[in-house]
């Protein structure tokens, strides 16, 4: 299921006319939609409700400081142009966890809002208790205001407002009145004020995003930007690279209890002990007393963009590493050193509002942002071998509603703490490739795990769907697939273990293995021949053999054609005689 949500007010102020669209998709999981940082999108009502000020203001600043618990902190000082909601003195002074300071100390948080100075901003924000704002919803609660042709600005969300040239707006023609920017057809969903929410419908998740309308039915055109296909995976706003030292141990504390049932504790022990079981890494993510590095299991407000607990849309946990400023060198390249770590799950407003199965996701997900991992979608590396198993993993921008490491997940933890495998192993459903007929060649997999050749069978992630390719040897031809029905069309869906069958067959080879014919003839008179055409590859087609008359031994473009005679198909290792008259 997937959800588009847009948010129109006008704003008359400063000479121009201001269009805000707010548009989030989501994956629909356990019947309600879920991403992650982790986020379940935002109504505009909600967001709307839950804001203490809304500000379009200019950026002037963002630098990185200290909180209140010596953790690096983004400090972005915005100018009002309007106050939209709310009541601001001077400038909006926004806090947000996260960032590098001058001495190498970091905490890094995937979603965080990034802040450019110069940049026209949109901000939706929530009271600090130290009295100052942090953005409400981390980057649900930002958008970037761009213009279109006609000079009519509008707010882009934050998700894909960081690369401004892959923005896609569609213009909607009205046969009632002026071109507008708003969505495909549109239905009021709620009105106050001049508060106004349509929704259109949108296809996709957070890498196929589209900006106001969706690109519906002839009455749309392209205004600015590119196709959302061609836009690479959203959430790329943590570069660099991150990791413990080897052998590193970190201890884990529990604070609070989740609003599920047990309180998840077990979910938080057996989410940490999902990536400590990994047996060719040196992890070692334990619970237990002395540890330092919290899990706030219960968290009614945190510096990830919320202070009310869950009641169906908006953050629902978030995690990142932190470090003193070390640096480790590993397989050729240096990461900063994580020495901590801490993750927040949002407290539920009523008792089991995800289960226990989610709720363990979203755990194991964060956790793997305190290893240093990013999400499984966003880009590829030298070592990522596994191309195209990233639906089915933990670390997918998509909360998943399982409780087990996807391959992706694997390959990556041993390459950060482990023997670098690049094996792709995983405990999944088993493809098996066989081959058959006189040819020969090859069959290999995407996701990688089958090389066939040597490696003719491999285990994928649950769910996986495994493309097969066939390339046939030296005379040979492939001529298709058997086993099991997925196998016909070489796209291979994983919920149970198959096997597929290539078929390679030798090409066909005719040659004439027999020919009478007299020496000598006159000018004008019958000869009288036979011949015999013999396959000695694989099967062949009809074909026809033709007679020429030559005056060397060689064939030559001038030579005189006599004739021809069908030749029938022939099976590998058949011939057909036949004589006859030419003249």
């Amino acid at each position: 299921m997937t959800r588009c949500l847009a948010t129109e007010r006008q704003f008359t102020g400063y000479g121009r006319r201001f269009v805000l669209l707010l548009v989030i998709g989501a994956l629909a999981l356990a019947a309600r939609p879920v991403s992650a940082t982790s986020i379940v999108p935002v109504t505009a009502r909600e967001l709307v409700a839950r804001a203490d000020v809304i500000v379009h203001g200019v950026v002037v600043s963002s630098h990185v400081g200290e909180d209140a618990l010596g953790r690096p902190e983004t400090i972005t000082i915005i100018t009002p142009l309007e106050v939209l909601k709310g009541h601001v003195s001077g400038a909006l002074v926004l806090h947000q966890l996260g960032g590098e300071l001058p001495d190498g100390r970091f905490f890094k948080l995937w979603g965080r809002p990034e802040y450019a100075a110069g940049h026209e901003v949109v901000v939706f924000a929530i009271a600090r208790a130290e009295g100052d704002y942090q953005t409400a919803e981390l980057v649900l609660g930002k958008f970037e205001v761009q213009q279109d042709e006609r000079g009519v600005s509008f707010a882009v969300p934050a998700l894909v407002a960081d690369a401004p040239v892959q923005v896609t707006v569609m213009r909607q023609r009205r046969a009632d009145g002026p071109d507008s920017l708003e969505a495909a057809r549109p239905m009021k969903l709620w009105r106050r004020g001049s508060w106004t929410g349509f929704c259109g419908r949108c296809g996709g998740g957070h890498d196929t995003l589209r900006i106001g309308p969706c690109r519906e039915g002839p009455d749309l055109e392209r205004v600015s930007g590119v196709p959302a296909a061609g836009r690479p995976p959203l959430f790329i706003n943590i570069g660099g690279l991150w990791r413990w030292n080897n052998g590193a141990t970190a201890v884990w504390t529990l604070d609070g209890q989740a609003n599920v049932t047990g309180g998840g504790t077990a979910e938080a022990a057996n989410a940490t002990a999902t990536w400590d079981a990994q047996p060719n890494s040196t992890i070692d993510y334990t619970i237990g007393p002395g540890g330092v590095n919290p899990i706030h299991l219960n968290a009614l407000s945190s510096p990830c963009g919320w202070n009310t607990c869950m009641a169906g849309s908006g953050v629902i946990g978030c995690g990142g590493p932190g470090g003193s400023g070390g640096s480790n060198a590993w397989r050729g390249e240096t990461y900063g050193t994580i020495t901590n770590g801490e993750v927040w799950l949002r407290a539920y407003c009523t008792l089991d509002l995800w289960d226990s199965i989610t709720t363990q996701a979203v755990l194991t997900h964060e956790l793997g942002h305190t290893l240093g991992l990013g999400h499984s979608d966003t880009g590829t590396s030298p070592h990522d071998v596994c191309r195209g198993d990233e639906d089915a993993a933990q670390m997918r921008s998509f909360v998943q509603h399982r409780t087990t490491l996807g391959a992706d997940d694997e390959d990556a933890v041993r390459w950060l703490y482990g023997d670098a495998g690049n094996s792709c192993t995983v405990g999944g459903p088993t493809l098996s490739v066989t081959k058959t007929g006189a040819g020969t060649g090859t069959v290999t997999s995407i996701a990688a795990g089958i090389s066939c050749g040597t490696t003719c069978f491999a285990a994928f992630a649950d769910g996986a769907v495994v493309t097969l390719s066939a390339a046939p040897g030296a005379n040979s031809v492939f001529t298709g697939w058997s086993g099991d029905a997925d196998c016909a069309d070489s796209s291979v869906t994983m919920n149970a273990s198959k096997t597929c069958t290539a078929h390679f067959d030798l090409r066909p080879d005719l040659l004439i293995s027999a020919l009478t014919a007299p020496s000598a003839a006159l000018a004008g008179s019958t000869i009288s021949l036979s011949e015999t055409t013999k396959n000695q590859g694989g099967p062949a087609a009809a074909s026809a053999t033709r007679y020429y008359l030559s005056t060397n031994t060689t064939f030559e473009a001038g030579d005189t054609a006599l004739g021809f005679r069908l030749v029938p198909a022939l099976v590998a290792g058949a011939s057909s005689a036949a004589p006859g008259d030419r003249s």
